[in-house]
């Protein structure tokens, strides 16, 4: 991952000798680099001709360089795809859904509650009863924890290659059934048709 960030890097830059300018991408007809893919198959089709100045190189370099920080690259190796602000946001969603109209206020209270439960889990709710001087008692205390216990599990389950497989059969049988469907169907509607 590192040495392809660095090749990207190198690749954006025009420099004036090729070799040198493509010396970090992967090598081969499969390489995402066309200089590469152009030496592998012996074609001329890499142009080079929307690469950036090489006085850029050196303003781009500790930007490319924090991208390839160690620490950074391994929160990527989780595999974890979604956005964290997609997730805040659909909890946000979650407690004021878009098909209502909700006023400023409400919409804060909701911000305000999809951040603490995203950050502390549903926990967090009794922190804040305990703030405002409300108080919960040991079935409210189990019931958060038991919530925060099944979405951890259900995150744990969800990871496992085996319902990733399972997934996307899913998938595949849904989209093999709209298919079919369509094509029972036949066209419902085209451009000048009526």
């Amino acid at each position: 991952m590192k040495k392809n960030i660095v090749a990207i890097l190198h690749t954006s830059v025009e420099l004036n000798n090729p070799t040198k300018q493509h010396r970090f991408c992967p090598a081969g007809e499969t390489s995402w680099c066309k200089w590469q893919q152009d030496v592998a198959t012996g074609t001329a089709t890499y142009k080079g001709d929307d690469c950036l100045l090489e006085v850029f190189l050196e303003l781009l370099r500790p930007t490319f360089m924090t991208l390839s920080d160690s620490k950074l690259l391994e929160r990527c190796v989780r595999g974890a795809t979604q956005n964290p602000n997609e997730a805040i946001n659909s909890l946000v969603w979650v407690r004021s859904p878009k098909h209502k109209h909700h006023g400023v206020k409400i919409i804060r209270f909701a911000a305000a509650s999809a951040v603490c439960h995203f950050h502390g889990g549903a926990l967090s709710r009794n922190r804040v009863m305990e703030r405002l001087a409300i108080p919960g008692g040991t079935h409210t205390k189990h019931s958060f924890s038991l919530k925060d216990r099944k979405r951890l599990q259900k995150a744990d389950r969800q990871a496992t290659a085996k319902e990733k497989k399972r997934c996307q059969g899913q998938q595949l049988v849904r989209v093999c059934r709209e298919e079919a469907l369509r094509e029972m169907e036949g066209v419902t509607y085209e451009a000048g048709g009526f």
